[in-house]
């Protein structure tokens, strides 16, 4: 498993939705304690994980550093 994942704006979010996903299974932590971590309950990880809601930004924020990560955003001029 990567220890980076890298979203560009050319690229869907249920691609970034899906390895965060992917990373949390790999790391074993299950939905219901990021819920807790992130101030929400296992069904709207799921929904989430399952892109049937899309999260804020605080939340998705929330669910990576609850994964053990950091969160950086790059932005630049085209």
């Amino acid at each position: 498993m990567k220890d980076t994942i890298v979203y560009t704006n050319d690229m869907p979010v249920d691609e970034l939705i899906n390895n965060l996903a992917a990373l949390r299974r790999f790391k074993g932590i299950k939905q219901k304690d990021v819920g807790v971590m992130v101030g929400s309950v296992k069904s709207n990880i799921s929904r989430m994980e399952h892109n049937i809601h899309s999260p804020s930004f605080k939340t998705l924020k929330a669910y990576i550093e609850a994964l053990g990560y950091d969160f950086e955003i790059v932005v630049w001029e085209r």
